[in-house]
């Protein structure tokens, strides 16, 4: 049976079997407070509703002897909470606005008099979260896209939060180290499971994001990391909404890059449209209150984009031997011969170096092209438009009052199709990118007082990228000798460098293949405990996460560094230059490499939480209980695995 196959049997045990104590890291609003009579005395058994004003999904629970209650695992937006109880007026409290994650205080003071009364109260939203003592930052749709940001994804808003700063890959939450922050969507990962690094392109666009809330310190003991990520993606209403856009650019709006001859040339738009309401049809069914429908797409198209090239580029009586006009002199590494006036017999020219110069370097075409200077080569060479596309589909059902469903299913892929070596010669990558992620969610409301959730979240990464050059052809072709036997037939290139000296090098991107493959398995689930005035919480969270790659060494097809080493004479400072070394044939340094190996790493992880929320008074709410255990099963190689199992060897080399 596969991991994905035990990963959906578990899930299934789980939800029939829902008082099982595990947790998960929920993304639900709570809230939570005391009813009272007019002198301050508790009110028992009171009936408290809270109506989402956009569903009208209701949800009820009773206060206890204390008068405390807790209306758990609630959707954010926006509220109807109604109070009722015997010998009192009826309490209203409206548009109370819940975020993710929000835990709302609302104290009711009721007033005596006639059920048919009514007391109204206006609720808004939470301006201090009174009941925690996490530091968080939430920013909703609305703002997400009329911030005055440069681009449409999550990231450009993580850095407008103080205490967050990037660093390597990922974010710092408030001095927090790699391995200290987790992103999640609907509270299933979106990070990568080896380093936690978000996966990027599922944040990179926002029309299906309801809200992105962000907790950098004092989170509750269902979350394992200091910094967390949470986004939520919007949902079906009673009412049918729609949104169509377009994000235009084109070469009026850019400024001239100032090494380019030109403005970037191509026209822009970054073009979607979401849709979301009732599951209605008609005849035979209608979902208003009960079952609800989201979806959205995006993507970017235009008309043929362009690649500014700007390299520097060795002159043309370089390429023929001719250093004379430096006033140099140029020793044969070979024979010892001196040339004093610095020009380099044709004969003596190593015929790969004539190849490579001749199928990669193009001729100075900018400025004086008998003096070196940088970026004296330019021309915009057109290439493909990235096209990227961003999917996602939601579905909400609520079976009966106490058993809710969703699922969410986000998809991406794109192409990255830049130039590659900064010369014509080149071309660009081949690189697609595709990501995925799924979350299932069930909770189920078990009485006043307990409450319980499950979710499956599944993440998936695959980034293959090959350079536009091949590397047995480029080998062929120069004629090049001494490599490692059996060369795949792979993108690759004879890197060649040229320190010191300004010149632009031969490279291109290594090649790989899977490329940082990556597929995370999570199971979680919540179970919430209201006994007087103490909530307690406890459970685990259990993820696989499989992690392949392989990539080639940038020194498979050859690598050499080109210095005045060999052509230098002896005893005179001003004398030898990189490219005639070059012309000579004979690196300072140089290295080959051999096929790569694909790596198959397997790792499960096991998380444990127990947590006692205890209000002491209305003012005053102590965290009794915070424990927290994690278990990490060491990483297991495919080669590992095969050889505990004498099987057939599992790390192969690509072909």
């Amino acid at each position: 049976m596969s991991v994905a196959q035990r990963f959906c049997v578990f899930v299934c045990l789980l939800t029939f079997t829902s008082l099982a104590s595990l947790s998960a890291q929920t993304t639900s609003a709570t809230i939570t407070g005391t009813v009272r009579d007019p002198s301050g005395a508790a009110v028992p058994d009171a009936k408290i509703t809270a109506t989402n004003a956009e569903t009208l999904v209701v949800t009820t629970t009773r206060s206890n002897k204390e008068g405390v209650y807790t209306v758990a695992q609630l959707r954010e937006g926006p509220y109807l909470v109604t109070v009722q109880a015997t010998g009192f007026s009826e309490a209203i409290a409206t548009d109370v606005i819940l975020v993710a994650r929000d835990i709302r205080r609302l104290d009711i003071a009721l007033q005596v008099g006639p059920i048919e009364d009514r007391v109204d109260v206006v609720g808004g939203a939470t301006l201090i979260e009174a009941e925690t003592a996490r530091i968080n930052d939430t920013r909703t749709a609305d703002q997400l896209k009329t911030l005055p940001l440069n681009d449409r994804g999550v990231y450009a808003f993580l850095q407008m939060t103080p205490m967050m700063s990037p660093r390597n890959g990922s974010y710092s939450f408030a001095g927090s180290r790699t391995n200290q922050s987790q992103f999640t969507i609907d509270g299933t990962t979106m990070s990568d499971g080896v380093t936690e690094n978000p996966i990027g392109p599922l944040a990179n666009f926002v029309e299906s994001f309801q809200e992105v809330k962000l907790d950098l310190a004092n989170n509750s003991a269902e979350f394992p990391t200091l910094g967390q990520v949470t986004i939520i993606s919007k949902s079906g209403t009673n009412a049918f909404n729609g949104s169509v856009f377009d994000y235009y650019q084109s070469p009026v709006m850019r400024s001239r890059d100032f090494f380019a001859t030109a403005r970037r040339a191509g026209i822009q738009h970054n073009i979607g449209l979401s849709a979301g309401g009732p599951v209605e049809v008609p005849g035979l069914y209608n979902g208003r209150n009960r079952t609800f429908w989201f979806g959205s797409g995006e993507t970017f198209t235009g008309s043929a984009a362009s690649a500014a090239l700007n390299p520097t580029v060795p002159l043309e009586a370089w390429r023929r031997g001719d250093f004379s006009a430096l006033g140099i002199p140029i020793r044969n590494p070979f024979t010892g011969e001196i040339y004093n006036d610095g020009r380099i017999p044709a004969s003596a020219i190593n015929p790969v170096s004539l190849r490579i110069q001749d199928r990669f370097y193009p001729l100075p075409n900018t400025g004086n092209t008998t003096v070196l200077r940088p970026s004296n080569y330019n021309e915009t060479v057109p290439r493909d438009f990235s096209k990227p596309y961003y999917l996602t589909g939601r579905i909400d059902h609520n079976i009966t009052d106490r058993d809710r469903v969703y699922a969410r299913l986000t998809m991406h892929q794109s192409t990255n199709p830049v130039w590659e070596g900064n010369l014509p010669a080149f071309g660009q990558r081949n690189q697609f990118r595709q990501n995925k992620a799924l979350t299932l969610s069930y909770t189920r409301i078990l009485g006043p007082s307990l409450v319980n959730e499950v979710r499956y979240g599944h993440a998936y990464n695959n980034n293959p990228v090959a350079g536009p050059l091949n590397g047995p052809e480029v080998v062929n072709d120069l004629g090049l000798e001494g490599l490692a036997p059996n060369l795949p037939d792979i993108a690759g290139l004879y890197k060649v460098n040229f320190p010191g000296t300004g010149l632009t090098g031969l490279n291109q991107i290594n090649w790989s293949n899977p490329g940082f493959l990556n597929r995370a398995h999570q199971v979680q689930e919540q179970l919430t405990y209201m006994r007087g005035t103490h909530t307690f919480k406890g459970g685990a969270e259990i993820r696989n996460t499989s992690y392949d790659e392989a990539i080639a060494s940038g020194n498979l097809f050859g690598f050499a560094d080109f210095t005045n080493r060999y052509t230098a004479v002896p005893g005179v400072a001003q004398s030898g230059h990189a490219y005639a070394d070059f012309l000579f044939g004979v690196p300072t340094t140089a290295a080959r490499a051999f096929p790569p190996i694909t790596v198959e790493r397997r790792r499960w992880t096991y998380d444990f939480f127990v947590q006692d929320d205890w209000k002491v008074t209305s003012r005053l709410t102590l965290r009794t209980i915070r424990w927290r255990s994690s278990i990490l099963v060491p990483d297991r190689s495919s080669c590992q695995m095969a050889a505990s199992r004498g099987s057939r060897r599992s790390c192969r080399s690509a072909t």
